[in-house]
């Protein structure tokens, strides 16, 4: 498992060739000791390292409760991707902690109060489910997601899109601004929202002329980063011809099956019926 924080500060050397192999392991051992010595002294940035250091295995064993313990250190001192990575260990139960959502989400609040986005947008999540001992509120919910959106985080910007397309959270249904939130989140490469997208061109919604071949195009998108709707979508479009392409239902049989294989219903369904249809013919 690697760091469950989107901060990324590695101390690693970079990989030589088998002649400096072990200069390199030296190296790494080398700063694993420097950035121990600086976390002991109370360093809260270093305290974070030696988490992801314990949590990815990065030049210690693995060890999810030495992860934790440093983690708690830094996220004592403020650090908001250490209090984002302690909640994460308490609402999954990692690191010798039962699984516990009230104190995830606590520490979420911690992070997110200081502008973490990826812990705003937890933090919009557990209100939109009502977990973590807060009652469900769409507005709260909401609230949350636009914070972690303004930032340009995509999961949120895609929350924020569904909330607009279905007129939650005290906004009025507006497809426009859902497909405008659904397209910031697919420039990323946020599969869902570019399933979301595809939907919206395939319908001819949010302010779109219907435009098969756009939709098929955001479908493949998603479907390729392995989203099962995606899949089922690109299916339907080879089993009926549209977007531009012939009917090919080995292709469709294909992407069926992939999606199938997640657990998809409908494309399993869909399957059978193709199938069937083709043992006919």
């Amino acid at each position: 498992m690697k760091s469950v924080s989107a901060r990324e500060r590695s101390a690693d050397s970079d990989v030589g060739d088998g002649s400096n192999e072990a200069q390199d392991h030296s190296e790494v051992l080398k700063q694993v000791d420097e950035c121990r010595s600086a976390a002991e002294r109370g360093d809260a940035l270093s305290q974070y390292l030696m988490g992801n250091k314990f949590c990815n295995g990065d030049g210690v064993d693995q060890n999810y409760e030495e992860a934790l313990r440093w983690w708690r250190l830094a996220a004592e001192q403020g650090d908001s991707f250490a209090q984002y990575n302690v909640g994460v260990f308490y609402e999954t139960g990692r690191g010798g902690v039962d699984r516990n959502d009230a104190e995830a989400l606590e520490c979420f609040r911690r992070a997110a109060d200081q502008g973490y986005s990826t812990a705003q947008n937890n933090v919009g999540a557990f209100y939109e489910t009502g977990r973590g001992g807060v009652e469900r509120d769409d507005a709260k919910a909401l609230e949350w997601y636009r914070r972690a959106a303004d930032q340009g985080y995509s999961t949120a910007q895609n929350n924020v899109g569904v909330f607009y397309e279905t007129g939650r959270g005290g906004v009025e249904r507006d497809d426009a601004e859902a497909l405008e939130w659904y397209r910031r989140a697919a420039d990323q490469g946020e599969s869902r929202a570019q399933y979301h997208v595809g939907v919206f061109y395939a319908s001819g919604r949010g302010g779109v002329d219907r435009n098969d071949a756009e939709a098929l195009k955001c479908f493949r998108r998603a479907a390729d980063q392995g989203y099962s709707r995606a899949q089922c979508r690109v299916g339907v479009f080879y089993a009926s011809a549209r977007g531009g392409v012939e009917r090919d239902d080995a292709e469709a049989l294909k992407w069926y099956r992939l999606a199938s294989d997640q657990g998809d219903s409908d494309a399993k369904y869909k399957m059978e019926q193709l199938t069937s249809s083709c043992a006919v013919m």
